[in-house]
């Protein structure tokens, strides 16, 4: 029983520390996709086009070697010891899971909040002028 929750609670720690990798490594994409698409979009900044960028980004970030890693090792513990490691992939669902709501609620707040921040900077009016003539 032991062994479970510890094997629960590694995969837990192991979630933390692999999405966070993952989810910085998708930052930085963004990062170079929008530095590059704003070079090709305004031309006239003289903002250099840095497409090359991509490969080493793809290739030595940290991000997907620890989720090369992660899967590695979960397929070696499933041959090693199948019990546990059903623990272990329950406690990196269950982080995962976790994350998922919290972005979830993050993005509905910040969507909500950008909008009601927009429908009061623009009024009930939205542009009718004759409305406040009168």
């Amino acid at each position: 029983m032991l062994a479970q929750l510890a094997a629960a609670l590694l995969g837990v720690i192991v979630a933390g520390f692999v999405i966070e990798r993952v989810f910085g490594w998708a930052a930085c994409l963004w990062m170079v996709y929008d530095d590059y698409r704003i070079a090709v979009t305004y031309p006239h900044l003289g903002r250099p086009r840095r497409l090359l960028l991509f490969v080493p980004l793809i290739f030595l970030h940290s991000g997907p070697w620890a989720l090369g890693v992660t899967v590695f090792m979960t397929l070696e513990l499933f041959a090693i010891a199948p019990e546990i490691s059903f623990w272990f992939a329950g406690g990196f669902l269950a982080f995962l899971a976790f994350v998922s709501v919290v972005m979830a609620l993050w993005w509905k707040h910040r969507t909500y909040r950008d909008a009601t921040q927009r429908t009061a900077v623009a009024g009930p009016l939205n542009g009718n002028l004759r409305a406040l003539e009168e």
